[in-house]
């Protein structure tokens, strides 16, 4: 979802950038369960902290996004430096990465596929992880073409409707961490 509001608000590039950094994030848990770490990321204490840490930071990046101001020169594609490219780079992975339902999904698949060799292993993944790519970068585009018949008034409620949403995710990973202690 946030991938669409970057590629609406920010352009292609970023979102483009953005779907990278959810591919990275999703090659290093795939790394992780492979090499071991399951049972680690299905232990019951790392998951409370996790689930505690994600969702203070998730309803603190919901009510920036309920709160952020939209500038009128963010509604045009802007040309954008290699540092910029970087961050969205790293706003992808680090969303992604910070949620634990990604984890549990990615945990849930693999255990339920069971593949029995390294290379079934392989080939499950990147099939799988070019799929999620090809429609992360197909919402890209969309958004990119959504964006510019909006204006800064439905940029703005949209900024708002986000908001709201990361905060009530947010809120969820803080009551499921209760549930856990």
């Amino acid at each position: 979802m946030y991938l669409i509001k970057v590629g609406i608000e920010n352009g292609l590039r970023k979102a483009l950038g953005f779907a990278f950094g959810i591919l990275l994030s999703d090659l290093v848990l795939l790394a992780l369960i492979f090499f071991g770490f399951s049972s680690f990321l299905t232990h019951p204490q790392f998951k409370l902290w996790f689930s505690l840490i994600s969702g203070l930071l998730i309803v603190v990046f919901g009510l920036v996004f309920f709160f952020k101001k939209v500038p009128t020169a963010q509604l045009r594609e802007i040309d954008i430096k290699g540092g910029q490219l970087l961050l969205y780079i790293a706003k992808g992975f680090g969303i992604n990465f910070l949620n634990p339902f990604t984890i549990a999904v990615w945990v849930g698949i693999l255990g339920s596929v069971s593949p029995t060799s390294r290379q079934e292993f392989v080939s499950f993944a990147l099939g799988v992880l070019g799929v999620i790519f090809l429609a992360d970068t197909l919402k890209a585009y969309g958004a990119k073409k959504i964006g510019a018949l909006l204006n800064e008034k439905t940029i703005r409620r949209l900024n708002r409707a986000m908001g709201l949403i990361f905060t009530a995710i947010g809120i969820y990973f803080l009551a499921y961490s209760w549930q856990l202690r």
